[in-house]
């Protein structure tokens, strides 16, 4: 990654990640590799988070708030909620959203 016209590493946050997350080879790890430091994945799966070898980190975590019931039937909240990310601003340089959008009660 180049900003400014040198090389610098960037943290990457991926939504709704599974068992891959689609990212370019190069990245599997983090740590500097690619130019990415840390690639942390949020998923609602943990066996599949645990298989996902390009990730640093993972969290299983609900993006939408809110205990799922199968098959995915998500509840529609009453009123916005803010931030629910686990991680405070500007933890992130870039956040991604592959194939997870579908799961999302109200991804706006």
């Amino acid at each position: 990654m180049r900003r400014g016209g040198r090389r610098s590493v960037v943290d990457v946050l991926d939504l709704c990640a599974g068992w891959t997350s689609h990212f370019p080879r190069e990245w599997a790890g983090g740590h500097g590799s690619g130019g990415v430091g840390r690639l942390a994945g949020l998923g609602m799966n943990a066996a599949e988070l645990s298989q996902n070898s390009q990730l640093t980190e993972w969290l299983r975590y609900n993006v939408n708030n809110e205990e799922p019931t199968l098959p995915y039937n998500f509840p529609v909240p009453a009123q916005p909620r803010g931030n629910i990310l686990p991680y405070g601003d500007k933890s992130f340089d870039l956040v991604t959203l592959a194939f997870g959008i579908e799961y999302l009660v109200d991804p706006v």
